[in-house]
């Protein structure tokens, strides 16, 4: 059976496995981000910062999103062991929906990229 993937995708194209795995090391990244915030709320909240009781009961959300990240991570990696090594997919279309360039090159790139700088990027967020 022929494939239906032209010359161009194919070369672009990237094991299925891969994808997940780089999907799931994005997500234990932001847990760990995450995990950092709760210590500084957690400063703030016991430093007085913060006095609002329905304030702290919704920063309490923190704690599930830690959570809930490092459980999909858990997902995508458990995944990536699974997915058989002829699934190739050509993910370059799909990063253009991801408005974080570096992000977005991290998830394609065939070679493992280096950290941008904090300087900021077109597009993107910088808050200090």
């Amino acid at each position: 059976m022929e494939s239906k993937f032209s010359a161009t995708s194919h070369s672009r194209a990237m094991p299925v496995a891969d994808l997940l795995r780089r999907m799931g090391k994005e997500l234990r990244d932001l847990t760990h981000t995450v995990e950092r915030l709760q210590l500084v709320v957690g400063r703030l909240v016991s430093g007085g910062g913060v006095r609002d009781s329905d304030a702290v009961h919704e920063l309490q959300h923190f704690d599930r999103l830690g959570q809930t990240l490092s459980a999909i991570a858990d997902f995508a990696e458990a995944l990536s062991g699974d997915a058989p090594a002829q699934w190739l997919l050509n993910p370059h279309s799909a990063s253009r929906a991801v408005l974080l360039s570096d992000l977005a090159a991290r998830l394609v790139s065939q070679l493992e990229t280096t950290p941008v700088s904090n300087s900021c990027i077109a597009g993107e967020f910088e808050f200090f």
